[in-house]
């Protein structure tokens, strides 16, 4: 199967599993499509991460690529793990939210340490279309995720304490504005500075 292939693949897949996972009818046939898509597709992204990212087979961010994605097999395991709970009534209404905010601060811990070191490609990273563009804005942009991380975990654990029953506005207001927003915001506006047309 040649690259332009295996390119087609993860696209027409992801639309594929997303698709089913709207169609089907109960909320656990969904969920259930939705996993098992994201495992094949992980699966096929590993098998196949040399090629489709262009690193070198004996480099060790190939490794570190590969890495990655085991890190997203396993966290979906734990999620979930905490859906089960979750359904089942095993654990209370703020327990959910610790149990949640448990698994946020996994995976923004992971994703920071990782994020300085990985390399530029277009499959596993903070894909914007100027950090895709350009190799000084992807290392920029990653560079400052890595450097936002353990702040943006500070944070959100103290105002997961202190603010109970305000998971999804603690989450969406420090992970995905602050510690992915200013990162996104910052690398667009160098991009930009960059590639303007001199006058």
């Amino acid at each position: 199967m040649s690259l332009r292939h295996k390119r087609w693949v993860l696209f027409l897949g992801s639309l594929a599993f997303m698709a089913a996972a709207l169609l089907l009818p109960g909320e656990q046939s969904k969920l259930a499509a939705l996993v098992l898509g994201a495992v094949a597709l992980l699966i096929f992204l590993y098998c196949n991460m040399g090629e489709l990212t262009q690193v070198e087979a004996d480099s060790p961010r190939l490794g570190l690529l590969k890495q990655t994605v085991i890190f997203s097999f396993v966290f979906l395991a734990l999620a979930m793990g905490a859906v089960w709970l979750v359904k089942t009534n095993h654990v209370s209404q703020r327990q959910e939210e610790l149990l949640t905010a448990g698994l946020v601060c996994v995976l923004v811990l992971y994703i920071g340490n990782v994020s300085p070191r990985l390399p530029f490609n277009r499959y596993v990273g903070f894909r914007l279309p100027w950090t895709v563009a350009d190799e000084d804005t992807w290392v920029l942009c990653h560079r400052l995720i890595g450097c936002l991380t353990l702040p943006v975990v500070v944070l959100y654990i103290a105002a997961v304490l202190t603010l109970p029953g305000r998971i999804v506005q603690v989450s969406v207001g420090l992970v995905l504005v602050v510690w992915m927003g200013i990162p996104g915001v910052l690398s667009g506006l160098f991009y930009h500075r960059k590639f303007r047309p001199k006058a």
